[in-house]
């Protein structure tokens, strides 16, 4: 894959600051949720799932969503973006506005993986 043109390095560079921020809004989000039936039961600590249970679910999260954000967002180069930002769409972490503002090649790209989808 080739590394992207100098006016779409200059539109990946702020978005995936945002992305990031928006999948990390998420994970966090989801952690309380997996937390919070322990904060609002109320109850003594042997109704409802156990703190270890939620502990390990809350762990075993962090540690699928750390594999998914090593994906999209470690390392920070030219080579790297086109597969960084195919990762960002199939996330869900970009609008359809977001992605509009990139070249027209790097649309095809980006909106390829989703037309094989609707095709299978």
């Amino acid at each position: 894959m080739m590394p992207i043109g100098e006016r779409d390095w200059k539109r990946f560079v702020p978005l995936k600051k945002r992305a990031l921020e928006r999948y990390c809004r998420t994970t966090l989000a989801d952690v309380a949720g997996l937390c919070a039936p322990l904060h609002d039961t109320g109850e003594d600590e042997d109704s409802g799932p156990s703190a270890h249970k939620q502990y390990l679910d809350v762990y075993w999260l962090v540690q699928e969503r750390n594999k998914q954000m090593a994906r999209a967002f470690d390392g920070h180069s030219r080579s790297r973006a086109p597969l960084q930002l195919l990762a960002l769409v199939e996330m869900g972490l970009l609008t359809d506005t977001e992605i509009s503002e990139f070249s027209s090649d790097l649309q095809t790209l980006l909106h390829r993986p989703r037309l094989a989808e609707s095709d299978a």
